[in-house]
């Protein structure tokens, strides 16, 4: 299920259960940190579910977020300002749904190919093709990792960790359970 999937089910989930109506909300925020593609404003795309277009006249709002779940604050501070008083406010995030990305080089042969006229040029795109041509990397992979130190985010955790001498019992049951469990901890 892709992200605009999950804040609609979400959302009309919402309505549904408080009975309320749409047309009362002040905005609609919905933040993600991995927009997917096909729905760059995840909120629009929300709340075009809810039906009745007319009845949903208040704005909305997709927030591009370091952690969706700080996709709340906007709302609070239109409240706390004075300028609305009932918003739908939620995070959500497909990490399954994240694509995969060629290589710099590859993805101009594939434009080359693409835009080859005639049987020649094209057939000349496809032999310019090497195999590491067809070899994607996630970018999850990508937006997981530090770019200065091409550790992912278990890395540094292991690294701060250490130099901070943070042991597993200190940083919560969840994760000393998961460890313990695993034979690991």
């Amino acid at each position: 299920m892709g992200a605009a999937d999950l804040a609609r089910a979400a959302m009309l989930g919402v309505l549904v259960r408080t009975a309320l109506d749409p047309a009362r909300l002040d905005e609609v925020i919905v933040g993600c940190v991995a927009q997917p593609a096909d729905a760059l404003n995840l909120a629009r795309v929300a709340r075009a579910s809810f039906g009745n277009s007319e009845a949903c006249t208040g704005p909305y709002r997709a927030t591009q977020l370091r952690f969706r779940n700080r996709s709340n604050h906007p709302g609070v501070a239109s409240i706390q300002s004075g300028q609305g008083e009932l918003y739908l406010v939620g995070g959500v995030e497909s990490m399954s749904s994240t694509p995969m990305l060629f290589p710099k080089p590859a993805t101009k042969k594939f434009a080359s190919l693409a835009s080859g006229r005639g049987l020649l040029s094209k057939a000349r795109a496809v032999a310019a093709l090497r195999p590491q041509d067809f070899v994607p990397t996630p970018a999850l992979r990508l937006g997981l990792s530090d770019p200065v130190s091409g550790l992912n985010m278990g890395e540094t955790a292991e690294v701060l960790a250490r130099e901070f001498e943070i042991g597993r019992a200190r940083t919560g049951p969840p994760s000393h359970c998961g460890r313990m469990a695993s034979g690991r901890g």
